[in-house]
């Protein structure tokens, strides 16, 4: 009876242990680098925008001034999300169109 449940235990922990092994794809080296650097991108950005924002809080400013400096930075924000969208898509369509390349030749 002993053997029997030895021989159980080994067939569900070799039957369980593929399915929990499971290999994660790796992102190709580019698309690493490529949000690597947006990401300290959108650090400094932040940095930057958190050092203006103490600056300008140390003295006052009248509202029209503050409003005016909230959508510089918002717009700063969004301009830096615009381009990193547009570089992930960029080498998306490159690497789309060099395996459609390698694929029809």
């Amino acid at each position: 009876m002993k053997g029997f449940r030895v021989l159980v235990l080994m067939a569900v922990v070799f039957t369980a242990a593929p399915r929990t092994l499971k290999a994660v794809p790796v992102p190709d080296q580019e698309t690493h680098n490529l949000k690597k650097s947006q990401k300290a991108q959108r650090k400094t950005l932040k940095q930057q925008q958190r050092a203006m924002r103490d600056a300008v809080n140390q003295h006052p400013q009248p509202p029209e001034s503050l409003r005016r400096f909230k959508h510089d930075m918002a717009s700063q924000r969004r301009l830096l999300n615009n381009k990193q969208k547009s570089a992930s898509r960029n080498l998306k369509q490159a690497r789309k169109s060099a395996k459609h390349h390698r694929t029809s030749s």
